[in-house]
């Protein structure tokens, strides 16, 4: 494990083991990043449904700035 991790459960810092809460044996999920490289060609794309809500908002953010913009 890369990072040190936390509880989610009781907020207990838990960099010993990558499977369970020492406190409380809460089972800790691994954490997965939101962009990974592409499969084919340059850049990165969204691997997890927060990467694509974050491409979703930032899509239509500059949309509503580009119409509001042209008017």
């Amino acid at each position: 494990m890369n990072e040190q991790e936390y509880c989610r459960n009781c907020g207990s810092a838990n960099p010993t083991s990558a499977t369970s809460c020492a406190n409380c044996g809460t089972t800790l999920k691994p954490k997965r990043p939101w962009f990974g490289p592409k499969r084919i060609g340059y850049g990165i794309s969204p691997k997890t449904w927060q990467g694509w809500l974050i491409l979703a908002v930032f899509v239509a953010a500059v949309t509503g700035i580009t119409l509001w913009l042209a008017r």
